[in-house]
């Protein structure tokens, strides 16, 4: 195994993290155990362990509530400014020519104009949770023709 790598896993649940940390210990073939580093990020910036050269944020930039939900019931628990600062704290925490990946938002990188900029697109994949137009209150109509597939993957340019 490549001993050049360090991954950190974080979580702000703790079930999610001991669920993580047990699917670790089964991986096979098995992970150094200073290798994997799991914390709660409730307790811990994850500045104390960056910056890093990928980060991947699946299903947590989103509010995806049940089956009631609504645009504005998105952006009342999670508004596109929330999305946008976490984007910015993500941001500040990955390397120059790092790997940001964002799988499942309720919002497009895109949108943030400032931040989105410095990145260039490297990938698309499929979204389950709805896409939000702030603007309009509103579900998004898909902007890729109805394929279902969206930027996801970006290398930080600067």
């Amino acid at each position: 195994m490549n001993s050049t790598f360090t991954i950190f896993g974080v979580d702000l649940d703790e079930d999610s993290l001991d669920k993580a940390k047990a699917s670790a210990v089964a991986h096979s073939p098995k992970f150094d155990d200073n290798k994997i580093t799991f914390f709660n990020g409730k307790t811990t910036d994850i500045s104390v362990h960056g910056p890093y050269d990928a980060i991947f944020a699946n299903s947590v930039l989103c509010y995806h509530g049940n089956r009631n939900v609504n645009p504005q019931s998105i952006l009342n628990k999670f508004p596109f400014s929330a999305f946008e600062d976490s984007l910015g704290y993500l941001d500040a925490n990955l390397n120059v020519g790092g790997i940001l990946a964002i799988v499942n938002t309720n919002y497009h990188f895109s949108d943030t104009k400032k931040l989105y900029k410095r990145y260039k697109t490297l990938a698309q994949c499929k979204n389950f949770v709805p896409k939000v137009n702030a603007s309009s209150v509103s579900y998004e109509k898909n902007r890729h023709g109805g394929d279902n597939m969206y930027d996801c993957v970006w290398k930080k340019e600067e």
